[in-house]
């Protein structure tokens, strides 16, 4: 088949029994789908990601229509794309690996692209012809086209687009099934459908135009990429968004408090200050991390869904926080306890001590052993007695006044030490974190000389790498050369290839339909099993075993055909396997030929591969010495910041020493100031006992007879009161040293500290919820306006795809919707949006029962299978029965597609 193409002409033939369509000047509806998809193939393909570079390996001029333009060349005079040429930019930067060359040639064919040619930068931009002159796809078989000296072969499945004066380009086959989207050999692609087809959906492949099912397809697809681009939510989104926004709150506060000006505590759940906020930053950023990683398993629909899920601890932080404080409640009432308990003590301990200081303490008993021997002396001395008397109780008096002066100054004691001990340990820390300082001037001066000599090693290592840039350079334009010979030299081989792949393509052709046919007799041999089985279920006297033997006798049949159609396709795929293997020996004789070329382009391959080499290891050196010298400017960093932190430790050492000095000097003051009131207390404690003794002489001696007995009595009162005043201490004492021993008053401490560290946990898990119930609202209130900016789109899609539709709906001969125009109109048009809306369900308006039923825009996506397909046909013939009346119904059951009216030709 000879065609025209601008001012040549091309030749198509099939190199075996094919079958393929030719379309000539084709409209949007017959150029493939995947048209740019293939041409950024195809010249993804021209590029080579070598050396962390895309470098153009031959020259290109235009791709599928598409040519170059250096930017602001005049129109009509075009550039190309030449061998060697590096990627720069092509409007992302330039590509990182091998896998963004197809998405650089995408956006190469929409736009500009930057290269680097030689030493200087050139841009590029498109310039887009008119579409393909000629489209033709090849069915079955290939198809070998000529033009002039070139030639190119197509096999089953592959397109190819022909543009005036410019390369073909050739493709694979898209998506669509071209095979089903048409009527039949000699019409190729249908003009018109059977749409009052009631056996099977009129918009499935089988039974669709291709026209109608890009339109609708292209309508569909906007409206699921609205749906799950803006209706649905995605949670892991919304978390790494917020995760984003608290990571730039807590940079903000960390700014703020490294300024100086640090954000106060406010009111309410968001009202944190900025230190809360960055003491806080682990437990924050960790939460968000919990919610990212566990959004990845589906278990959030939203952020607000993460975000509740603090509530159970907060609820749990709160409940520990009323238990801790209920437990310092208790340990504040046993601390009272303890100081009620100390009180007691010291009254018993002042009442014992005044017992055994009285005159009527007699302990080993002397007394009251000499005393009927002093009665008869106490006579003589009663007068002394009571001068002793006056005069005790005057010493009495002031030593009184001097214990109340020693415990005074004893009580102050405790806190002294407690201050010294503080003060001692301060200074130990500071000591410590001095001798942990790694300043010293040898090591800063050692580190300033590292970072000189770095920065001269990085400028000798930066220009040796362009000396071997160079070098590489030149090296590759030898390979460029060496290459173009080995090309030429390849010419030959191209007609054996051809003939090779043919080969491989009819014997590819022949297995498949041995593998069919293997099939199918595996398939008979499974109905005869399956046959004898049933047969073999029934009874003699079953009614239904008259015909299971004359299905088995049918499917045994059916086995018997299937075995000599598998025989007859072996004995094909043996064939087509000889005149392969005599192809594919042709193929390497004449390839012999090329080894001569190809060592030559090895071994300018070679050379530049080992520029290449000396280049890397130069770039190398160039990072190690750029890492050299960002590790001594770090080491150089830590030296100073390690001084300016010692001239801080050395100031608070001084100020630590003196506070441990003051606290010595306080202490010993104390102690003094005890043992003088001890000196000056003691005489009299002396001169207490001389004149007590006299006391007690006269007042023995003032008494009566009768009264000896009376006072020794009162000797032993004395002590039994003593004996029952210590039982009661030593019941006093074991109580408090139980008290004080419990864990209340052991680990009250710790219990403070844990209820702070739960009350600021519980704020920060607040805040955390509070900030992201905030963001969740914004996204509801940002997921309704794109609900409602889907249902416009849905209404205008359906208003759009049931127009497009009646254009489609030819009418059909001898036969009418209703007996009124009027009516027959407003059945097609209801037929129209039945047809969409079986298409595709926008999920808008759907009927309660239609729940689960999925549209035939899902069923084929998805691949729900032929069970879902024939639901489908179910729902238009129940939608074709609700608005034909039964006549009308059975009627269009009988109509077929030679029924319609002949569209008129264009």
């Amino acid at each position: 088949m000879e065609f025209p193409l601008g001012d040549s002409t091309m030749l198509a033939h099939g190199a075996t029994s094919a079958e393929f369509d030719l379309v000539l000047a084709p409209g949007a509806d017959r150029v493939p789908d995947n048209l740019t998809d293939e041409a950024a193939r195809a010249l993804a393909a021209v590029f080579e990601f070598r050396e962390g570079k895309a470098v153009a390996l031959r020259r290109v001029a235009a791709v599928a229509g598409v040519r170059f333009r250096v930017t602001g060349a005049p129109e009509g005079e075009f550039a190309a794309i030449e061998a060697g040429d590096e990627v720069l930019d092509a409007g992302f930067g330039a590509p990182a690996n091998a896998d963004d060359l197809e998405r650089v040639a995408g956006l190469a064919l929409r736009g500009t692209l930057l290269l680097r040619r030689g030493g200087n930068q050139l841009a590029l931009e498109a310039v887009a012809g008119q579409g393909p002159a000629a489209v033709l796809r090849v069915y079955r078989g290939s198809v070998m086209l000529k033009a002039g000296q070139g030639s190119e072969q197509l096999n089953r499945g592959q397109w190819a687009a022909f543009y005036p004066a410019l390369p073909m380009l050739v493709g694979l086959r898209g998506p669509e099934d071209y095979r089903l989207l048409r009527m039949d050999t000699a019409e190729r692609f249908k003009d018109q459908f059977h749409w009052l087809n009631t056996e099977s959906f009129p918009l499935r492949a089988e039974n669709n135009l291709l026209a109608v099912e890009r339109r609708l397809g292209a309508l569909a697809d906007a409206l699921e990429a609205q749906r799950s681009g803006e209706v649905a939510r995605d949670a892991r989104t919304e978390i790494d968004a917020f995760e984003r926004l608290l990571t730039d709150t807590l940079a903000a506060a960390k700014a703020r408090l490294a300024e100086g000006k640090g954000n106060p505590r406010a009111e309410g759940e968001l009202g944190l200050s900025d230190e809360e906020l960055v003491r806080g930053e682990a437990e924050l950023l960790g939460a968000v991390a919990h919610w990212r990683k566990t959004s990845a398993t589906g278990a959030y629909s939203t952020l607000g869904a993460a975000a509740k899920t603090l509530h159970a601890r907060i609820t749990k932080d709160r409940e520990d926080m009323a238990a801790r404080d209920a437990d310092l409640g208790r340990a504040a009432a046993l601390k009272q306890r303890i100081a009620d308990l100390d009180a007691a003590l010291a009254v018993q301990d002042d009442a014992i001590a005044k017992l055994k200081q009285g005159e009527l303490y007699d302990g080993d008993g002397s007394k009251r052993t000499a005393l009927d021997a002093d009665i008869r002396k106490q006579l003589d001395a009663a007068r002394a007695g009571r001068d002793a008397t006056q005069r005790l109780e005057l010493i009495r008096l002031k030593l009184n006044e001097l214990d109340a002066q020693a415990d005074t100054e004893r009580r102050k004691l405790a806190p002294l030490r407690e201050a010294l001990s503080t003060a001692e340990k301060a200074l130990a820390d500071v000591d410590a974190a001095l001798a942990a300082n790694a300043h010293t001037a040898e090591k800063l001066a050692a580190a300033e000389q590292a970072v000189t000599a770095g920065e001269a090693a990085l400028t000798r290592a930066n220009a040796l790498v362009k000396e071997q840039e160079a070098a590489l350079s030149e090296a590759d334009s030898a390979l460029q050369a060496a290459t173009t010979a080995a090309t030429e030299a390849e010419k030959p081989v191209a007609e054996a290839v051809l003939r090779r792949e043919q080969a491989a393509e009819d014997l590819a052709t022949a297995v498949a339909l041995r593998a069919e046919a293997a099939q199918a007799r595996d398939n008979a041999a499974q109905a005869v099993k399956d046959a004898e089985a049933a047969l073999a279920a029934m009874s003699q006297n079953d009614p239904g075993r008259a015909k299971a033997e004359a299905d088995l006798e049918k499917a045994r049949t059916a086995l018997t055909a299937a075995d000599q159609t598998l025989k007859s396709a072996r004995d094909k795929a043996d064939s087509a396997k000889g005149a392969h293997e005599s192809a594919e020996k042709l193929q390497r004789d004449l390839e012999a030929a090329l080894e001569a070329a190809r060592k030559a382009r090895t071994g300018a391959a070679e050379t530049r591969a080992s520029a290449a080499t000396r280049l890397e290891q130069g770039r190398k050196d160039a990072a190690a010495a750029q890492a050299a010298l960002e590790t001594g400017r770090q080491a150089l960093k830590a030296q100073q910041d390690a001084k300016v932190a010692r001239e801080a430790l050395d100031k608070q050492r001084s100020e630590a020493a003196t506070r441990v000095a003051r606290a010595r000097g306080d202490l010993k003051t104390v102690q003094d100031a005890v043992a003088a009131i001890d000196a000056e207390a003691q005489p009299r404690r002396d001169k207490m006992a001389e004149e007590n003794k006299l006391a007690e002489a006269g007042e023995a001696a003032s008494a009566e007879a009768k009264k000896l007995a009376a006072r020794r009595d009162q000797y032993q009162a004395v002590l039994d009161e003593i004996t029952l005043r210590e039982k009661e201490r030593k019941t006093s004492q074991d109580e408090r040293d139980r008290v004080a021993g419990s864990q209340l008053i052991t680990g009250h401490d710790t219990l403070v500290a844990e209820f702070r560290q739960l009350s600021a946990r519980v704020d920060l898990l607040e805040y955390l919820r509070a900030r992201a119930m905030a963001e969740d609202q914004a996204y509801s209130h940002a997921q309704q306006a794109a609900r409602d900016r889907y249902r416009e789109a849905s209404a205008a899609a359906d208003t759009e795809a049931a127009a497009f539709l009646l254009e489609r709906l030819r009418p059909y001969r001898d036969f009418t919707l209703a007996d009124i125009a009027a009516d027959a109109e407003t059945i097609r048009r209801k037929l129209a949006l039945a047809l969409w809306r079986l298409y595709y369900d926008t999920g808008t308006d759907s009927a309660p029962d239609a729940a689960g039923q999925a549209c035939y825009y899902v069923a084929v996506r998805s691949g729900a299978g032929e069970d879902a397909l024939r639901a489908l046909d179910d729902r238009w013939a129940l939608a074709l029965s609700q608005v034909l009346d039964r006549a009308r119904y059975e009627k269009a059951g009988k109509l077929q597609a030679a029924d319609l009216v002949a569209a008129p030709r264009e």
